[in-house]
C-alpha cells in the first residue's frame, strides 16, 4: 500500500486492508513523550549515520529537535507476517537538530510489530538523500 499524498500534522495512514490494522504515524511533528512510548517499543533499535540508537537517546534526542515543518510522502507498507509489518516512506523536514540545519528529505524504515493489541515500532533507520547532482 502507497499513500497517494504527502502527510501533514494530524494525518495518519489506514492500513486496515493490510493486515497491519493498527499501524499510524505520528505526523504532528513533536509527539510527547507518552504518545511516543505508546507506538515505540521500548526495546526500540535504531540506525542512523550518526550511531546506533535506543529508546532512551530517542527520548532525549525529541527535545534537541526545532521542527519547523515535515511531510511524510510515498509510504508503503509490507506485511511480513500476522503480527509484523515493514514500512518505507520519504520525510520531507525542516528544523535543526541540536542547533544545526537538517532540513532536506530522508529515506526511512520502520519495522512494526503488534505488541498486546497495539502496534509498536521496533526497528527504525532513515537516512538524508544526497543533493540532486551529487
Amino acid at each position: 500500500m502507497t499513500t497517494g499524498k504527502p502527510l501533514g500534522p494530524g494525518e495518519y495512514v489506514d492500513l486496515s486492508h493490510t493486515g497491519c490494522d493498527a499501524v499510524y504515524l505520528l505526523t504532528d511533528g513533536a509527539p510527547s513523550t507518552d504518545d511516543f512510548k505508546k507506538v515505540v517499543s521500548a526495546n526500540l533499535v535504531a540506525v542512523y549515520v550518526e550511531g546506533m540508537s535506543d529508546m532512551q537517546k530517542e527520548l532525549a534526542d525529541m527535545q534537541k529537535w526545532d521542527m519547523k515543518s515535515f511531510a511524510i510522502s510515498d509510504y508503503k507498507v509490507t506485511p511480513a507476517g500476522p503480527d509484523t509489518c515493514v514500512t518505507t516512506y520519504k520525510v520531507a523536514i525542516e528544523g535543526t537538530y541540536d542547533g544545526k540545519d537538517q532540513t532536506g528529505t530522508y529515506n526511512a524504515a520502520s519495522v512494526w510489530k503488534k505488541n498486546k493489541g497495539g502496534w509498536q515500532a521496533i526497528f527504525h533507520t532513515n537516512v538524508k538523500q544526497a543533493p540532486a547532482g551529487g
